[in-house]
């Protein structure tokens, strides 16, 4: 009869191995392997362009071992692939209008395709308006909170709010390619727009939905749109003016001037 000690030194020895095949410097690990890395909305629609930063983790390795460190960005498709070490990796994942990411993560020769839902983050613009003298008093420009699950914005100057609904995880492969594409010149434009727009002293700003909530003064606006992208302009005092479809930077700017009534000098 074999003795019960047996038996549990070879489960924990088995368990051990199971555990350890597959790590840093076991022979079923090769030098490197092809991380890949997929950036998406918390919707599912990939976001281009996300900068990822990768650094390798070298705690208990031999002092002046090479540290592996890279740069990124994602593709058109969200995506990054690269050559990596067989070990523990840090990623740090960025993009403008979304809550970073961070994570540790363990890259073996079967674990090594991950994917990233970045959440957006409310940004808060504030302007100094003088009153009685030199006494300054901070404004709201466009306040983003959530309130019943739409973007909540508080206008108190000429403001654009650029919306864009993300394709839903259940479209075609046709839908999406498209959706990703307008996205990206969506955001392209947009960056491109936001210089001259400030100069002109409009505050520009991008909402990954097709609803959301304006409050002008006393008056409350519930806006949604049957089109997924498309601009709102508005500003105190003046009824609100929607164009749809993606916009160029030359035309969000035209688009302002007209609206706003913007003096010539600006532009």
């Amino acid at each position: 009869m074999i003795p019960l000690f047996f038996w549990v030194t070879v489960l924990v020895t088995l368990n051990v191995c199971a555990q350890i095949s597959d790590s840093p410097g076991s022979a079923n690990c090769p030098p490197t392997v092809n991380l890949t890395v997929t950036v998406t909305t918390e919707a599912g629609a990939v976001i281009p362009n996300a900068l990822v930063i990768l650094r390798e983790d070298t705690l208990g390795q031999a002092r002046g071992t090479k540290i592996f460190e890279l740069e990124l960005r994602t593709t058109d498709s969200g995506e990054v692939s690269a050559a990596v070490p067989c070990n523990y990796l840090d990623v740090f994942i960025a993009h403008d209008g979304f809550a970073p990411a961070a994570q540790k993560l363990l890259i073996t020769n079967d674990t090594n395709t991950f994917s990233f839902p970045l959440k957006t983050y409310p940004i808060t613009r504030t302007t100094e308006v003088r009153v009685q003298g030199s006494q300054l008093f901070p404004l709201p420009n466009a306040i983003a909170q959530t309130w019943n699950d739409l973007n909540f914005v508080i206008i108190a100057k000429p403001t654009i709010l650029a919306f864009f609904e993300p394709a839903s995880q259940t479209s075609s492969k046709n839908d999406s390619a498209d959706s990703n594409e307008a996205f990206a010149d969506f955001e392209f434009y947009g960056r491109q727009a936001f210089a001259p727009l400030e100069k002109m002293g409009v505050d520009y700003r991008e909402i990954l939905a097709s609803g959301f909530v304006v409050k002008v003064g006393g008056a409350t606006t519930n806006f949604r749109s049957a089109k997924g992208v498309g601009y709102y302009f508005i500003a105190p005092g003046k009824k609100p003016r929607i164009q749809y479809g993606v916009m160029t930077d030359v035309g969000i700017v035209e688009a302002a001037h007209n609206y706003f009534a913007i003096n010539q000098k600006y532009r």
